[in-house]
């Protein structure tokens, strides 16, 4: 959601590598209004308090983005993911299959040593583990829900 929230912004890197990032806007984007709506920037030429907050998140966005790059590096080289595919058949009948997605292999978490258990707790990314345990036991009951609401 933050990503489709963030549009029609976005923090680009102005060279690879560099630390130099810059606030870019779709400006053909049907959103945007010369008319009516936000001003991006006050008569003064200074960004409105509407832009400072669309590069606060933006920034916000990017550290999270980040984070989870760490968070994914960490679990690769603990070759804790697996490829995964999930298929349901909906009580409607219908068949429902999502592939192209990784999610953690339970035998090698189980069989992980303490003291990477340890580095994960303290790092913060056990707990993301179990909410992800918790979130792909949940799949089968949001495919039943989703067909009940269709």
């Amino acid at each position: 959601p933050a990503y489709l929230r963030r549009y029609p912004f976005a923090m680009v890197r102005l060279e690879p590598g560099s630390d130099q990032i810059a606030l870019c806007y779709d400006s053909e984007w049907a959103g945007f209004s010369e008319e009516k709506g936000e001003a991006l920037f006050g008569a003064d030429g200074e960004p409105t308090e509407f832009l400072l907050n669309a590069k606060n998140f933006l920034e916000s966005f990017e550290q999270e983005v980040e984070r989870t790059r760490m968070a994914c590096e960490e679990l690769m080289a603990l070759d804790l993911l697996q490829d995964m595919r999930f298929d349901a058949t909906l009580p409607s009948g219908e068949k429902l299959e999502v592939d192209g997605f990784l999610a953690l292999d339970e035998k090698k978490y189980a069989e992980l040593a303490d003291e990477h258990v340890l580095r994960l707790h303290r790092n913060g990314l056990l707990s993301l583990l179990e909410m992800h345990r918790l979130s792909m036991n949940n799949m089968s009951r949001l495919a039943t829900r989703h067909d009940t609401q269709a």
